[in-house]
């Protein structure tokens, strides 16, 4: 039989590439996480490239060409089967096997389908990578395959943890058990002794001892149920917890690479996985231990029965697992076109100002009705196959015990149960298939998390930033130093800075300048150790900050971008953000040097003021607050990344002018530059390289590409 590829779905809008990377090496037998893809291939928001497709597919150990060929070629080639083609302009698809008539593709948006020849050429944009088997990693291969997954990770290290409470709740449930199978021991007993016999003492020693087992019955039942209850809080708790700490010690690159709406998604899967973990494989748990015993019970009283019973619960299980393998691939289509849906409104209503000014509402509603519809499609399909499973499940519960009270019938005719242990075991037989089916449905809703799992799994694979060295940062003075600094997203990315060399001064002010995607930005993180660089040394006061523990570094540095994040809570809570314990006289000096202070006392509350995510403030007014915010902790190191784009000229040149007078290093970004004439240092920045320094007089002199740039710029502010 032809090996199959096993379907991967994209977690994101920008994974196709990665998802497709990810089904040819599992293909092969490599092992990759969808993470670890996505970090290699240095995939941005807007997708990434065929070259770095064949880039990446070799740094895992694949043989891999691009050819360029029509559709019709790639289709009669009846070889390089199972390849990655390029869909539709902006998309990659897995071909898995062509014939003269019909083409299987795997789709990572949506999954294994079947087209015809035509289709498959009216989608194709003439770009095909052949595969065949490498050898480069082949240990590692056997290594990651040995290697559990997330999901199996997942459960068992925070179920380890609590195994005290779960041993209690393992003996609470044994003793549940004990209860429920002694009623109906006791009513066969009634049957056979009290009843023929018409013994009224035993009679009422029965009754006494059923209404005991009932009453234990319920009191364990609910002491079982306060100790799941608190098994699944903490489990829910330290879930999400570990969850959004992990994602807060991912680099930046990682957030820089996915969009707003992907991650917070990718957090909203964490909710169906706790619900999973907390209520379903805690359940499971014991009611594993449960159908052993009522199998041990029903087995020692007849082995008849006891096989009817397994022959029941063996058809209820493959009915479960038959529509799971349904139903698994139609879930996580239905996840990732419903995660399309979810992303397009958190970005709509994140940009609603621009969508209503627009007038784009019809049309942003048209295409998230689209993406909704087709989700609910998907929905329907599989909510269609798990009610077909329920339905035949629930035929069989209905029909086994009919069937195990005509084998006890049977035996009864037969001389080999009294009536009494007749009814005793099949009683029991039909308790023993209600945590059958629970323990198979469980499965089935485990599986079907898979597709949230892929999801959390891209954030709990990649790995966390770096600690840094085990050295506390001592309070900088503010000298910078940067030898032979080169910059790139991953090994297999272009180089976004090249052989940078620069010193900075102690109390200096040095500006950035060049044109959009020159590296200006880039440039920064680096100088602030918020990218690590690829190649070469940033040093701080003379000591190479890889040797500084990262947190105590990064508290020495102020940071103000364009689009300066408010969080919601007052004014004075947005100024004092990291530190909490500010007083109110310096969070008044933090404002007067930010020059908001006036705007500030002006406002009903004063400071006051409650903010929800900015609002309510002018464009200008963010960026002030986050300006004084990021000057309160008295930083050594100070960047404005186009912070002041919004102000005008003369509440600009004052804020620059106090911040002037904090005798702090200053690195200034900004594409106004009339407002950097004064930098003690101006870096043009070209293509990831330093192509001119100097004072702006210097530069002008020299008639230099930053002199054309001034020129133009002081033109459109005459403008």
């Amino acid at each position: 039989m032809t090996q199959r590829v096993r379907p991967e779905m994209q977690t994101g809008i920008a994974d196709c590439g990665a998802a497709c990377i990810s089904m040819i090496l599992g293909y092969y037998g490599i092992r990759r996480t969808l993470s670890e893809i996505t970090d290699a291939l240095g995939a941005g928001r807007d997708g990434t490239s065929a070259l770095s497709l064949v880039r990446t597919s070799r740094s895992f150990g694949l043989h891999v060409k691009a050819v360029g060929r029509p559709g019709s070629e790639v289709i009669a080639a009846k070889t390089g089967f199972p390849g990655i083609a390029h869909w539709d302009g902006n998309h990659f698809v897995v071909v898995e096997k062509a014939d003269s008539q019909r083409v299987r593709i795997v789709d990572p948006a949506s999954g294994r389908r079947s087209i015809d020849r035509s289709e498959f050429e009216d989608h194709y944009s003439g770009v095909y990578l052949e595969y065949t088997r490498g050898t480069a990693h082949k240990s590692d291969r056997r290594e990651r395959e040995s290697k559990p997954l997330l999901s199996r990770e997942v459960i068992f290290t925070y179920l380890r943890r609590h195994r005290g409470t779960l041993l209690t709740l393992l003996l609470m449930s044994v003793l549940v058990q004990a209860a429920g199978i002694c009623v109906p021991l006791l009513s066969g007993m009634l049957v056979d002794r009290v009843i023929p016999d018409r013994d009224q003492s035993l009679h009422l020693l029965v009754l006494v001892a059923t209404a005991l087992g009932l009453t234990g019955y319920l009191v364990l039942c609910w002491v079982r149920l306060e100790l799941m209850l608190r098994v699944h809080r903490v489990l829910d708790r330290q879930l999400t917890g570990a969850a959004v700490a992990h994602l807060l010690q991912l680099p930046l690159s990682y957030f820089l690479s996915r969009g707003t709406s992907d991650v917070v998604q990718r957090i909203g899967s964490i909710v169906a996985v706790r619900e999973m973990l907390g209520a379903q494989v805690i359940a499971a748990l014991f009611d594993g231990p449960l159908v052993l015993v009522y199998l041990f019970v029903v087995f020692d009283r007849s082995w008849q029965l006891g096989l009817t019973l397994v022959a029941c619960m063996f058809l209820q299980v493959a009915a479960i697992a038959f529509g799971n393998r349904l139903t698994i691939v139609r879930s996580k289509q239905e996840l990732a076109t419903r995660a399309a849906a979810d992303g397009l409104l958190i970005e709509s209503v994140s940009a609603i100002e621009t969508v209503k000014a627009s007038g784009l509402e019809a049309q942003i509603g048209a295409k998230w009705l689209k993406l909704f519809d087709r989700s609910l499609q998907r929905s329907i399909a599989s909510a269609r196959i798990e009610s077909s499973v329920q339905i035949l499940v629930s035929s069989l519960q209905l029909i086994a015990p009919a069937v195990l009270i005509w084998v006890g019938t049977a035996q009864v005719l037969a001389g080999s149960q009294t009536l009494g242990q007749m009814i005793a075991t099949t009683t029991l037989c039909i308790a023993a298939l209600i945590p059958t089916a629970s323990l198979a449905g469980t499965a089935q809703r485990i599986q079907i998390s898979s597709a949230h799992l892929s999801r959390i799994r891209d954030i709990l694979h990649a790995p966390t930033e770096s600690a840094g060295g085990n050295v506390i940062a001592p309070e900088l003075a503010g000298n910078i130093s940067l030898q032979d600094v080169s910059f790139r997203y991953s090994a297999e990315s272009p180089w976004v800075l090249e052989n940078i060399d620069l010193d900075i001064p102690a109390g200096s002010t040095v500006a950035l300048v060049g044109r959009s995607g020159a590296g200006k930005s880039t440039l920064a993180r680096v100088l602030l150790g918020l990218f690590p660089p690829t190649a070469g040394c940033v040093r701080f006061d003379g000591v190479d900050a890889s040797q500084y523990e990262i947190t105590s570094l990064r508290k020495q540095f102020g940071v103000v971008t364009q689009n300066a994040g408010l969080f919601t809570g007052t004014i004075a809570d947005n100024i004092a953000l990291s530190q909490p314990g500010a007083t109110r006289t310096a969070i008044m000096s933090a404002a007067k040097t930010a020059a908001i202070e006036a705007d500030i006392v002006r406002m009903p509350m004063a400071y006051d003021t409650v903010l929800r995510e900015g609002d309510g403030l002018s464009g200008g007014q963010r960026q002030r607050v986050a300006i004084a915010r990021a000057i309160l902790p008295n930083p050594a190191i100070l960047l404005l990344d186009e912070a002041t784009n919004a102000l005008d000229s003369e509440t600009e040149n004052a804020v620059v002018s106090n911040i002037e007078k904090l005798g702090i290093t200053r690195i200034v970004i900004a594409h106004r530059l009339t407002t950097i004439v004064s930098a003690d240092l101006i870096l043009v920045v070209q293509d990831g390289r330093i192509t001119e320094r100097g004072t702006h007089r210097d530069l002008v002199d020299r008639n230099s590409h930053y002199a054309q740039l001034f020129q133009s710029a002081a033109k459109a502010d005459v403008r």
